[in-house]
């Protein structure tokens, strides 16, 4: 359903996650991080990058969904998610890195909302979709 997730590996409340790879600046990224997933029923979703003892993992999702009725037939979607990677490059490269996945995330997001519909039989017609802008840094 996300076009970013290659595998899911669930082991209780650890889940490891591979990401197909993100090109750019002459490097393919191919990001394995674990997750802990805590879930709060029919409300909340966290992410919290938590990698088994001793591992080294470069990549981490820290984040929340949250379902939130809205009337007694639907229910809206907050997806807050921050990916962080450690790369082998320099410094004076951050903004050109933060471009590409700033544009990657934006273009998954907008990947699992259409294929989350048609999952659930919506036409994207009826959908409100609200994307909230980049944090200046």
């Amino acid at each position: 359903m996300t076009p970013l997730v290659r595998s899911i590996e669930a082991s209780g409340s650890h889940w490891r996650w591979t990401l197909n790879g993100i090109e750019g600046l002459g490097l393919k990224v191919e990001p394995e991080f674990t997750e802990r997933m805590e879930f709060t029923h029919q409300e909340q979703i966290v992410f919290a990058h938590d990698p088994p003892e001793g591992a080294n993992e470069r990549a981490s999702v820290e984040g929340v969904y949250d379902f939130v009725p809205v009337g007694t037939h639907s229910t809206e979607l907050k997806v807050d998610l921050t990916l962080a990677v450690n790369l082998p490059l320099l410094r004076l490269s951050r903004p050109a890195v933060e471009s590409i996945m700033h544009t990657s995330m934006r273009l998954t997001g907008q990947r699992f909302a259409s294929n989350l519909y048609t999952q659930l039989g919506l036409d994207p017609d009826d959908v409100d979709i609200a994307e909230l802008p980049v944090p200046k840094r």
